[in-house]
């Protein structure tokens, strides 16, 4: 559809910084509920999934279950909680990001409001922008898939070609 409209697509090879500037905490809040609410209204078979994301649910589980296989439970949580946020600080790290030393505060913080961010995405349509009043539908393009899917059916066939080759080259 870019190219369609006589514009090029250009990617970049990793995330670079974006000087957002100073963001309170409702700021903060209010673009993460914009967002779930239109990865919901776009994407819903993909939104659901976002329901069981994040580590509080796997340390919940780990806290049931290790009794019963013979493991402390508080030790156990603490263990996975580690690896979990570590792991997201080494992958910070080696992508250059930013990283304080409370780190897996706020992710554990993060993870604790996912729930409540995925509750808040399904319960209404409207969200601020920038100071002005809006709803999911006004940002939603109409009929979308009704304008992709006849290209999509002239670009698979080249698409699975070409991936073909690659393998075949790769092999």
């Amino acid at each position: 559809m870019v190219r369609a409209a006589g514009l090029k697509v250009r990617l970049v090879d990793r995330p670079f910084p974006q000087p957002l500037g100073y963001r309170s905490a409702a700021d903060v809040w209010s673009r993460q509920l914009r967002w779930a609410r239109l990865r919901r209204a776009s994407f819903f078979a993909y939104f659901l999934p976002e329901a069981l994301s994040g580590g509080v649910l796997p340390m919940i589980a780990l806290a049931c279950i290790a009794p019963a296989v013979g493991l402390p439970p508080l030790l156990s949580v603490a263990a996975l909680a580690a690896a979990w946020y570590g792991r997201e600080m080494l992958l910070a790290a080696a992508a250059g990001w930013h990283l304080p030393a409370l780190y897996p505060l706020f992710g554990l913080a993060r993870d604790l409001l996912l729930p409540f961010l995925f509750v808040g995405a399904l319960h209404g349509d409207d969200f601020v922008w920038r100071g002005n009043e809006m709803q999911v539908e006004r940002m939603r393009p109409r009929g979308m898939m009704a304008l992709v899917r006849p290209r999509l059916n002239e670009i698979a066939p080249v698409a699975r070609r070409r991936l073909r080759a690659l393998r075949a080259r790769m092999s």
